[in-house]
């Protein structure tokens, strides 16, 4: 596979106010179309002249961007920014301080963390990771017009009976119900989830509450590795007859305690799904997909011991595909590839 690496690696967005020093990896988004309503939305950001530009005429890219830094002065925490960038992941506008911040006294009080998007009916849907400093939860938090969250943390359902975390709905609803991808973290009061693979979650509304099916993908064990396990990425892209693109990371603790996130593929079928094994709609999976690489420095991390290429969003412009990721704990990237390619190379990993 052949992957184009945007702005040679560099930072999709520029950053160094005090929320957002010590990193703004892992930063969600995904493509907003062109319509009158979402016109207005973006318009009241960055303008209506600048919104009528041509590298803006094939829809607009909304970013929840990560920040870790100070935001009360002597007190450290997770936040999201907001920013627009072209279909190209081109930077257009950021707003200069974070939109979504931790609320004393919840579970995210250390942090909003991990933010996917999604949009569906005018409504901009927010899955983060809410972090009290021990453990976290699947939240949400919802918005029309960006600038303004409201927050469902924890959001309700047995997902939440354990720390968890990397969950992302589907952008639509699919039948009569909602489904997610969420990834039980294995800590020291839910050790049971230690192999951390992703499953499968539903619900009557976005709001829940959310249900656990079962495991969706196992991590693929490597007796080379201390520690195998994956986490959910981007929003699934749907490409028709009920069939999704899922770009997830794959990751493991080298024996020598260094952490290697690679990126992933699966092709998810719901013409297979059976609700009482959901692993039955993964039909392809290819893993490792794109590995990080000291070629591109930012994905590369020897001070805390990783490499890391982690996907957090993914839009689809003719037959190319981007896709959004965190590099190295560092900052948030991008890269591109045909995405006919990318399936014709899954075709070649069908799962037993």
């Amino acid at each position: 596979m052949k992957f184009t690496h945007l702005f040679g690696g560099e930072a999709l967005f520029p950053s160094g106010a005090a929320w957002e020093t010590s990193s703004t990896a892992n930063s969600g988004c995904c493509l907003i179309p062109r319509n009158p309503e979402t016109d207005a939305v973006i318009a009241a950001l960055i303008g209506g002249e600048r919104l009528e530009q041509p590298d803006l005429a094939d829809g607009v890219v909304v970013m929840l961007t990560s920040a870790a830094g100070e935001w009360i002065p002597g007190e450290h925490a997770t936040f999201r920014g907001l920013c627009i960038l072209t279909p190209k992941l081109e930077f257009v506008w950021k707003k200069d301080g974070p939109v979504l911040i931790p609320t004393p006294g919840t579970i995210d009080e250390k942090g909003v963390e991990d933010a996917r998007l999604t949009f569906a009916d005018g409504v901009f849907y927010a899955w983060y990771c809410g972090y009290n400093g021990k453990n976290g939860r699947a939240c949400l938090a919802t918005s029309r017009d960006l600038l303004h969250w409201e927050k469902y943390a924890p959001l309700p359902g047995n997902i939440n009976d354990c720390d968890n975390k990397d969950h992302v709905a589907f952008p639509e609803k699919i039948g009569d119900a909602w489904y997610m991808l969420h990834r039980p973290w294995g800590t020291e009061e839910f050790a049971e989830h230690y192999n951390m693979p992703i499953r499968l979650a539903k619900a009557e509304s976005p709001l829940g509450p959310w249900n656990d099916m079962g495991i969706l993908m196992r991590p693929i064990e490597n007796p080379e590795h201390a520690h195998d396990w994956l986490g959910g990425g981007a929003q699934p892209l749907p490409l028709g007859n009920g069939r999704y693109l899922e770009i997830y990371h794959a990751a493991c603790y080298h024996k020598d305690n260094y952490r290697v996130y690679c990126g992933a593929a699966a092709i998810l079928d719901f013409n297979h799904l059976d609700p009482k094994n959901p692993a039955s709609m993964v039909t392809h999976r290819l893993e490792p997909m794109i590995v990080p690489s000291p070629e591109f420095p930012n994905e590369c991390n020897a001070e805390l011991g990783l490499d890391n290429f982690f996907p957090m969003g993914v839009h689809l412009i003719g037959d190319t595909l981007y896709i959004a990721y965190g590099a190295g704990d560092k900052v948030s990237c991008g890269v591109s590839c045909s995405l006919s390619e990318l399936l014709a190379e899954l075709e070649q990993h069908p799962v037993a």
